[in-house]
């Protein structure tokens, strides 16, 4: 069987790529050992100059040419760049929500007012949805590790900022360029697994990496009402300080670019016959697209109903929790700062055990219903369509008549836990159609999300006002249950009609089905 030919790659390369392929086993048992690296970097350079296909040495082992691209890094190695990721990607909410307990100390600290104070939460968010959109374009045109580094260099400082603001106006702007910053871990996160695990076990990273982005908007009040209560609001800076510092250092020297095109590149940059090397799937060149331009990939009718169903569940849920720390102030609650804070753990501990298992049962379903990409969300997406709108509200109205507090963190632990059934399976499905475009599209989802959470925060007082809590959340669980309502239409209709044209079509179509893999070519690009 011939390697297949790469984008960008000469025909003279690809035919002697082909060429190589088809050497007999004599010769490539023949290959000797590829020489010692030449330095210590991430992914080593080495080129196997024997008989045989080019081969050179990717993370530890000799990668001969017309290897998968997923397959040149060992599973250690694999879960060690998800490991890092989950904990630079537990900054984007934690970042958001680890001063909430302190707004009213920060309201008069700084001698502003509530409106003034809401913006500066509000901001955060609408400036990590917006920065996402250029972030996600960046990484995929100069590489995951630059754009890492640079955004937690500029992480750090901009906390400082936020750190020493000395009134409401200059918070306000540091808060802003906090979120821009920020945006990028998000983005680059999700963009390395895409890079680093194949769509039949992508699935499970996903639902690893959903970890710190559901549990942070929890436990941000638990970190932060303890150090508001104890040292004041700003020691809640001093720590993104702290934490920051910590994931900068280990993106230094623990990060490896993984980025496809980068990766082949320098091994092509050797010269000789690695001029020649080609990973089985198709590598393209990289691009910057233009920032509206990653919105524009969620517009595909393969990914759009369950994009849009899980943007506007996340907004719910934050808009839903965005009130707990104010409503367990007052009466009959009158919790502190640090007891507001560990009532948020509930939540954090459903979204904890539940995200690795909606991960797996979004990998087992691509398996079960394989005709279709969007097969892998039938088992998580039935179950967010019933729990996130019912444990809504089940948390507003348990707020809203004052019912015992282990009724509302019951709520807040089911609502926890029934996002990560969700989440998962739509990264794990947009990464798979638009591998090409992994980063881009990410930064699309990111930007929604937070976009319109950042709405959600602005409208949400006046809607408790105006209707109540009870009411008002139970609007939001409305539009809630009709987004997933139709994106579990969507997906049974898409996934019975592929089914039945690839049954039509005999089974060798069948098992070409895109539930497995296989990037834009098995879906609509």
């Amino acid at each position: 069987m011939g390697v297949p030919r790469i984008a960008g790659a000469s025909p003279p390369a690809a035919a002697a790529a082909a060429a190589a392929a088809s050497a007999p086993p004599d010769a490539l048992a023949a290959a000797g050992p590829p020489p010692p690296p030449p330095d210590q970097a991430a992914v080593d350079l080495s080129a196997d100059h024997g008989a045989g296909p080019p081969a050179v040495k990717l993370g530890g082992s000799l990668v001969r040419s017309g290897s998968s691209v997923f397959d040149i890094r060992s599973p250690r190695r694999k879960y060690g760049l998800l490991l890092l990721m989950a904990f630079a990607n537990m900054m984007l909410p934690l970042c958001d929500t680890i001063y909430l307990p302190s707004l009213v100390a920060i309201e008069k600290d700084l001698n502003t007012t509530s409106t003034a104070t809401a913006a500066s939460v509000a901001i955060y968010l609408f400036t990590v949805g917006a920065a996402s959109l250029v972030w996600g374009p960046a990484a995929d045109k100069w590489g995951r590790k630059l754009v890492l580094w640079t955004s937690s260099a500029m992480f750090l400082g901009f906390s400082f900022g936020c750190a020493f603001a000395p009134n409401i106006t200059v918070l306000i702007v540091f808060r802003a360029l906090q979120g821009m910053a920020v945006a990028a871990y998000g983005v680059g996160a999700s963009a390395v697994l895409a890079d680093t695990f194949p769509p039949q076990e992508r699935g499970k990273a996903m639902g690893i990496l959903s970890i710190p982005l559901l549990v942070g908007p929890i436990m941000g009040p638990l970190i932060g009402g303890g150090l508001s209560y104890t040292l004041g609001w700003r020691s809640t800076f001093f720590a993104m300080v702290v934490l920051g510092g910590v994931i900068f250092l280990l993106l230094l020297f623990f990060m490896e670019e993984t980025n496809h095109s980068h990766v082949l590149r320098r091994v092509r940059s050797n010269g000789g016959k690695l001029e020649s090397f080609s990973f089985k799937e198709e590598v393209h060149q990289p691009a910057f697209t233009a920032p509206h331009r990653p919105l524009m990939l969620l517009l595909d009718p393969v990914v759009l109903p369950t994009v849009a169903a899980m943007v506007i569940c996340f907004g719910v849920m934050f808009s839903s929790l965005i009130v707990l720390p104010l409503r367990l102030a007052g009466p009959p609650y009158r919790l502190n700062e640090a007891q507001i804070g560990a009532a948020n753990v509930a939540g954090g501990a459903g979204s904890f055990f539940a995200a690795p298992i909606g991960g797996m049962l979004a990998d087992w379903a691509a398996r079960r219903w394989p005709s279709h990409p969007t097969g892998r969300t039938l088992v998580g997406a039935p179950v967010a369509l019933i729990a996130i709108p019912g444990s809504c509200l089940m948390y507003a109205w348990a707020l809203h008549t004052h019912a015992h507090l282990a009724v509302v963190l019951t709520a807040t632990t089911i609502l926890g836990a029934s996002l990560a059934f969700i989440m998962p399976a739509t990264f794990a499905l947009v990464s798979i159609v638009k591998q090409r475009n992994a980063a881009a599209a990410s930064g699309a989802i990111n930007s929604l999300m937070f976009l319109l959470s950042g709405l959600f925060v602005l409208v949400t007082p006046t809607g408790m006002a105006t209707m109540g809590l009870g009411p008002y959340v139970s609007l939001l669980s409305s539009i809630a249950f009709a987004a997933l309502l139709i994106a579990n239409v969507s997906t049974v209709v898409a996934v019975r009609r592929t089914a039945a044209e690839a049954a039509a079509a005999g089974p060798d179509a069948e098992a070409g089905g895109g539930g497995g893999g296989g990037g834009e070519k098995g879906a609509a690009a």
